[in-house]
């Protein structure tokens, strides 16, 4: 049996671990104030092109992904170091964008080097940078199962959205 205090890491841990879940799921649902919710109002995010307050830079991704058909991001693996009410975080991506149109898959795959800090009890990112190691644009062939499933969609009329609160 663990001590309080790797109880508690254990659960700090694993609630930094669902607000990356919650901004992937934010962003590949299209779901803006979801992806906000995993960062403090005062949060800055060096994302790309975009960099800022990074409610404003999600505001500016939210513009900027209109023209995505489909997408789709994966947190990988995750090293976490916490340190009294701040954590360094490193999390692997994978990001999957299919533009309207398009006959191309964009792959990128880099990390989120966030600092995350918690306030009343909660633990949200105060401050990101993106960082791509790789990218690639393979060509797109048609599954020969895709209309055998559900599909999912980029708003709340996913099937997701009937089961889970946000």
């Amino acid at each position: 049996m663990g001590s309080p205090g790797n109880l508690e890491e254990v659960l700090a841990k694993l609630e930094i671990r669902e607000a990356l879940a919650r901004y992937a799921r934010g962003i590949d649902r299209y779901d803006i104030e979801l992806a906000k919710s995993a960062y403090h109002p005062d949060a800055t995010d060096e994302h790309g092109p975009y960099r800022g307050n990074a409610h404003e830079v999600m505001d500016r991704v939210e513009r900027g992904m209109a023209g995505i058909e489909a997408c789709q991001h994966q947190i990988l693996n995750t090293l976490i170091e916490l340190d009294g009410e701040r954590a360094n975080v490193e999390s692997y991506f994978f990001s999957l964008h299919v533009p309207k149109g398009s006959k191309v898959e964009e792959h990128s795959y880099g990390r989120y080097i966030d600092v995350f800090e918690r306030r009343d009890g909660e633990w949200k990112i105060l401050d990101r940078r993106v960082v791509v190691d790789i990218t690639s644009c393979p060509p797109r062939a048609p599954w020969k199962y895709e209309d055998r499933f559900s599909r999912g969609t980029r708003d709340r009329q996913d099937p997701s959205y009937g089961i889970l609160r946000r």
